[in-house]
């Protein structure tokens, strides 16, 4: 008696559980949704790397530009080309799609560039802002040299390199069953148990999913605080 009610109850749970992964547990986007927000997205990445690339051209064709500050404003241009082109559109479809589709490399590789490009921005707007507040409230003293503006370049580059680095130990894409939180533990248990699925003939469905799955959380939580 006891065995045909354990087994109505694995019965019911199983049927449960494909009910739940059917319907709301899978994340469905609707097309015309995914267009809009293509269309956003690629208007953004191209406009960025438009609008900078010919910031950088012009810099670069001519010498009479080629001041401290255009210099850092070249760094600064370099830094939201790279966001454009290799962070906004494969970090774009993840959080739409909800699952890594991209080779796994680029699950590191993605973060890491984003990371840097931000920081870079962030240290060459320091430094713009300082070059300028030594113009105008010391306009008397030494100005910072071209070559000393090429080494900080080179230093803001090193600096935000080194603070990514951990995003390239800790990225990791593993193969994750969708809302497993928002499970009972009964129905856990069942997916859990590799015979229990195996007699109930149920398969677990399960999605690429890229994130932090080496450093401890709380030390993860830290590093994202300290950027």
């Amino acid at each position: 008696m006891r065995k045909e009610e354990n087994r109505s109850v694995s019965d019911m749970d199983t049927e449960t559980l494909q009910q739940f992964f059917s319907s709301e547990a899978i994340y469905d986007v609707p097309n015309h949704f995914i267009a809009l927000l293509t269309v956003a997205y690629g208007a953004v990445s191209l406009s960025a790397i438009i609008g900078n690339g010919i910031v950088l051209w012009f810099v670069v064709r001519s010498k009479k530009l080629r001041t401290v500050t255009n210099l850092f404003i070249a760094n600064l241009a370099i830094a939201d080309i790279l966001i454009g082109a290799l962070a906004i559109p494969f970090q774009f479809q993840a959080a739409l799609l909800q699952k890594w589709v991209l080779p796994h490399f680029m699950c590191a590789f993605c973060p890491f560039i984003q990371i840097v490009s931000v920081n870079v921005s962030i240290f060459t707007l320091t430094a713009i802002a300082a070059d300028r507040y030594l113009v105008v409230i010391h306009p008397l003293n030494r100005r910072i040299t071209k070559e000393k503006a090429r080494l900080l370049i080179v230093i803001i580059w090193t600096v935000a390199i080194i603070a990514a680095i951990p995003v390239v130990i800790a990225m990791r894409v593993k193969m994750i069953i969708p809302a497993l939180e928002t499970l009972d533990e009964n129905l856990i248990q069942i997916m859990i148990n590799a015979s229990q699925a195996l007699k109930s003939n149920f398969s677990i469905p399960m999605k690429p999913y890229c994130d932090n799955f080496v450093i401890e959380k709380q030390l993860w939580t830290s590093y994202h605080l300290s950027l």
